[in-house]
């Protein structure tokens, strides 16, 4: 019985011990901080919503290009004589861009001038001799009359026996050759018609001839035939050129345009929006300023190499451009 209580007062002890243990662990131990529970902010921007009228926008990239770009040749064989419009400056309709030498040129042209001078002279030589044979058709046919009375009183003589065969033989004779003569004539008044208009063929000719030496004459002066700026020159002072080579191109600057690649289907848009009787129009920002350019035509067909439609704006005439 004695043993039994011992052991239990033992065992109490144990237990107080560990208990006291525990204890003093678990208040020495870290205390952990609670965690802050802190809410999720998002960065928001405010805009004043107010109702107006938006269009659809499509963003491409464009080049400006003129509408037209002459390649501006000539017709003759000549050397250059100067150059006085270079690459990039701009000359106005008119402006003398290239010279050529003119020797060649005007000799062909004295020579066709004087051509034209002698066929018109031969003109005029044939109308007056027409009008001096139409002036001596009366006289031819007096003679003719006053020739046939003559053979006729020879005729008449002879029959009285008052001349001999010889006599009247020659005055048939002349009255023969008289008879002739007036047929020659009136053949070559009939004909002066034919030999006026065949000399007119001929002045008419060498006029055609002159007119193209003028022409090639004039051919020596490459001028610009609308006000724009000089995309290349191709020849140079001393070169010599033959017809049909190309000398200088020139951009027509009071047609610029943008040309700008669009979907097929946006294509299609803007043309309803057009056939509508809409608007639109393409703009950019240039050095800081806003610029709108109309759009005036769209593309009939996709050009190779391409996925769109090409479409086209108006731009006012900008140097800068």
């Amino acid at each position: 019985v004695e043993s039994r209580g011992l052991g239990d007062v033992y065992k109490r002890q144990v237990l107080l011990v560990s208990f006291v243990m525990a204890f003093v662990v678990i208040v020495t131990g870290p205390s952990a901080a609670p965690l802050e529970q802190i809410e999720t902010s998002w960065p928001v921007s405010v805009v004043t919503a107010s109702p107006t009228d938006l269009s659809p926008q499509y963003f491409a990239f464009g080049k400006v290009e003129s509408r037209q770009v002459a390649s501006l040749k000539t017709s003759i064989s000549a050397a250059v004589k100067e150059v006085f419009k270079h690459e990039g400056e701009w000359v106005e309709e008119g402006d003398l861009i290239i010279e050529l030498d003119t020797s060649e040129a005007q000799l062909a042209h004295d020579i066709a001038l004087a051509n034209y001078e002698r066929n018109l002279a031969q003109l005029e030589s044939v109308k007056t001799e027409q009008q001096l044979a139409l002036s001596l058709t009366a006289q031819y046919q007096q003679l003719r009359e006053i020739t046939e009375s003559k053979l006729q009183r020879i005729m008449d003589l002879h029959e009285k026996s008052m001349i001999s065969d010889s006599e009247l033989d020659q005055t048939r004779q002349e009255a023969s050759e008289k008879v002739i003569q007036v047929q020659e004539h009136l053949s070559r008044v009939a004909d002066f018609p034919n030999l006026i208009a065949q000399q007119q063929a001929n002045v008419n000719e060498s006029s055609a001839y002159l007119q193209k030496a003028q022409i090639e004459l004039a051919q020596t002066r490459i001028e610009a035939p609308f006000a724009g700026r000089v995309i290349r020159t191709e020849v140079t002072r001393g070169d010599r050129v033959i017809a049909g080579s190309s000398l200088v191109q020139i951009a027509d600057y009071s047609g610029l345009e943008i040309r700008t690649s669009v979907p097929t289907g946006i294509a299609s848009e803007l043309r309803e929006v057009v056939n509508r009787g809409g608007s639109v129009s393409a703009g950019v920002e240039l050095q800081g300023k806003p610029v709108s350019f109309p759009l005036v035509r769209i593309a009939a067909d996709v050009k190779s190499g391409q996925s769109g439609v090409d479409a086209f704006f108006a731009v006012a005439q900008d140097a800068s451009l």
